[in-house]
Formats: C-alpha cells, sequence, structure tokens
C-alpha cells in the first residue's frame, strides 16, 4: 500500500482559505473584522501549505522506510537461490572448460547447466539430485518462516497479495519435489522432474513483483572457487596470463 498524505483534504483546505480571503475584500477596509477575516484567510492558508509540506516529507520517510523493510523481507529467501547454486556451478566448472571464475548465470541457467553435465555419468547424476533436494529443502524452510508472517505483511503493505501467493506456490512446488525424491530418488527420471520444477519456479517467481529480481540476478561461483583451485578444475586469468 503506497503511503500518500491526504492530497484531496489539503486542497479543499487551501480552497477554503483563499474563498475566506476573497470574502473579506468585501468588507470595508477601515473595518476592524476586514484586519480579523483577512487574518484568518490569510494564516489558515499560510498552516495549509506548511502542513502538507510536512506530511508529504513525513510520508516520503515512510515509503523509504517501507521500502527498506520490504527488500529485507526476502533477502534471505534471495541468499539462498545465490548460496544454493553453487554446488550445481560447481559441477559446471569441473566438466565445462568455458566456465572460470568470472562465470556469471542465473540461477536457473546454473542448474540447467549442471543437469547437462551430468545426464551421462550416474554419479554426477547422484550429486546433482542429492544437491537439487537440499536446495529445495532449504527454500522451503525460508518458505515456511515467511509465510508465518504473512498478515502483519499484507496489513502492512510491506508484500502485495500476488508476493504472497507465489510464496505459497513455490512451496508447494517444493513439496512435490520432496514426494518425486521419495518416490524415484537419485535417478535420470527425479533429475528431469527437477529441471521441470526449476522452469515451474523460475516463472511464479516472475508472476511477483518483489521475486522476480530473483531470476535476473547474475551468480558468481564464489563459494567453491577456492576448493576449485586446489583441485586445477579451472585456471583464473591471472594464472592464465602466467603460464604465457
Amino acid at each position: 500500500m503506497l503511503l500518500l498524505p491526504n492530497r484531496k483534504l489539503y486542497i479543499y483546505l487551501l480552497i477554503a482559505s483563499l474563498v475566506i480571503v476573497i470574502l473579506s475584500l468585501l468588507i470595508p477596509h477601515s473595518s476592524p473584522l476586514f484586519s480579523i477575516v483577512t487574518g484568518i484567510g490569510c494564516g489558515g492558508f499560510a498552516s495549509v501549505i506548511v502542513a502538507w509540506l510536512i506530511d508529504e516529507a513525513k510520508c516520503k520517510q515512510e515509503r523509504r522506510k517501507t521500502e527498506t523493510n520490504r527488500d529485507s523481507i526476502f533477502y534471505e529467501l534471495e541468499l539462498l537461490f545465490e548460496s544454493g547454486v553453487q554446488v550445481f556451478a560447481y559441477q559446471c566448472a569441473a566438466t565445462d572448460q568455458s566456465v572460470n571464475e568470472r562465470s556469471e548465470r542465473t540461477w536457473n541457467e546454473w542448474i540447467d547447466s549442471a543437469f547437462s553435465s551430468s545426464i551421462d555419468s550416474d554419479e554426477a547424476l547422484k550429486i546433482f539430485c542429492s544437491a537439487f533436494r537440499s536446495f529445495i529443502g532449504s527454500i522451503s524452510e525460508e518458505i515456511k518462516t515467511l509465510r508465518s508472517q504473512t498478515a502483519h505483511m499484507l496489513e502492512t503493505g510491506l508484500v502485495a497479495a500476488e508476493d504472497m501467493h507465489a510464496i505459497s506456490q513455490v512451496q508447494t512446488t517444493c513439496s512435490l519435489t520432496e514426494y518425486e525424491f521419495s518416490s524415484f530418488g537419485t535417478s535420470e527420471e527425479f533429475a528431469t522432474r527437477c529441471m521441470r520444477n526449476t522452469t515451474l519456479i523460475k516463472n511464479i517467481l516472475n508472476t511477483s513483483p518483489l521475486l522476480k529480481k530473483i531470476n535476473n540476478k547474475q551468480i558468481g561461483i564464489f563459494l567453491y572457487q577456492t576448493l576449485a583451485k586446489e583441485h586445477g578444475i579451472f585456471i583464473s586469468e591471472e594464472q592464465e596470463n602466467e603460464s604465457k
């Protein structure tokens, strides 16, 4: 809910003050009543202007505070998407020579790439399936925390109904993933369903004004850079230049 001052009220008060000033012109200037009515009209006009400016500044400050709080609400969820795909990014770095320490992709692109690089290896496929289950599990737990605050967030205008509806749908998809894992385990069938659920979650996030930015964020390989270098999975640009 956008916090705005009651501008209509201020406009009506300004008009009323102007009317009083105009009416005062009908009173003889020599009359004491002229000074009284004029003072009321001019003073009222000035007071309304000052009150309006103060109210505008206060509302602007409150909007900034609300925006800051709104950004912080889903901050942990955003971090989970960023840190959760590091395992998939590491898998890509282990098999794709085009991936280096400066590579950046969206969360779903890392998962897509990891799936493609794992599909021909039973061991890699097991790692992919386990990583996806863990990734979805952490998201589901954070969503449970968020949904416990739904009433407060909607009442205070921190989130819109579309945001909470998207959150609910993502949690449903997470539950579906957990059920499918119990049915198929670390199999190619489950991995294929993971890819379907990845696309589903991405599309759901796009319906939320606050959550769709998660889909657009470019994520680098930060969590496993040191480990990857130690195992020689990819070579940094500095190392590459030194070898030349």
